[in-house]
C-alpha cells in the first residue's frame, strides 16, 4: 500500500502545531522563571528597618511617628543614665550646631528611651532641658518600647536578665537618619562623628 503524499495543507498544519508547541514551551519557561524570581526575592529581601510608633513625650502628651513626618529626623535610642546616651547625644548636638540656626527649624531630633521604668516623662524632661538643641524625648509602656526597639533592630535584655543598675542595653548602633516620610536613610555606626552625620543630614534639607 503506497503512502499518501503530504499536501501543502498538511505541511502547513504540522508547521503550525510545531510553532504552537514552541510558543507554549517558551511561555511556560518564562512563567516558571518569574515565579522563581518572585520566590527568591521574597526569601532574600530583608525586612525594612523602622516603622510607625505611638508614644508619649516629655510633657506627657501623645506623639506618633505620623505627627513627626514632614521633616528629616535624627532618631537616637538609649537610656539617659548611661554613658552611651551622653556620647550619642553629644554627637547629635554637635551635628545640629554644625548645620546652623537655619537648619534647626527644618529637622526633628527624636530620642526614644530604652528604659521606660526609669526614664519617665518627668525624668526625660529634666534631661533634655539641659540640651543645647530642641529634643523630642519619648517614652511609653514597656511593651510599646519593646515593639519600637524590635522595629529598629535593637536588642533589649530578657526579663530574667533585668536588674537594677546592671541592666544591659544593646550598645549596637542606635543613631538613625530618617527622611521626611519617616523611612530609614542611614543607620550610623558607633564610630560615626558629627561631621559624617551632618553631611548625610544636609543632603536631605
Amino acid at each position: 500500500m503506497r503512502r499518501r503524499s503530504d499536501t501543502p495543507s498538511d505541511l502547513q498544519s504540522r508547521a503550525l502545531m510545531v510553532l504552537v508547541g514552541i510558543l507554549a514551551a517558551v511561555l511556560l519557561w518564562n512563567l516558571g522563571a518569574m515565579a522563581g524570581t518572585a520566590w527568591l526575592s521574597t526569601i532574600a529581601r530583608p525586612a525594612p528597618v523602622g516603622g510607625p510608633f505611638a508614644l508619649i513625650d516629655q510633657y506627657g502628651l501623645p506623639v506618633s511617628s505620623a505627627d513627626l513626618s514632614g521633616k528629616p529626623a535624627l532618631l537616637f535610642f538609649g537610656r539617659m543614665r548611661s554613658e552611651s546616651y551622653r556620647r550619642i547625644s553629644t554627637v547629635v548636638e554637635n551635628t545640629v550646631e554644625r548645620l546652623g540656626p537655619a537648619a534647626v527649624q527644618r529637622i526633628n531630633v527624636i530620642f526614644i528611651t530604652l528604659d521606660p521604668a526609669h526614664d519617665t516623662p518627668a525624668a526625660i524632661k529634666d534631661y533634655v532641658a539641659n540640651s543645647s538643641i530642641k529634643v523630642i524625648a519619648l517614652t511609653g509602656a514597656a511593651d510599646q518600647i519593646a515593639a519600637v526597639a524590635r522595629a529598629y533592630d535593637i536588642l533589649l535584655p530578657m526579663p530574667q536578665e533585668q536588674g537594677s543598675e546592671s541592666d544591659h542595653i544593646d550598645d549596637s548602633p542606635m543613631l538613625y537618619l530618617l527622611d521626611k516620610r519617616g523611612r530609614l536613610v542611614v543607620r550610623f555606626s558607633r564610630q560615626a562623628d558629627s561631621d559624617t552625620v551632618a553631611r548625610s543630614l544636609a543632603a536631605l534639607l
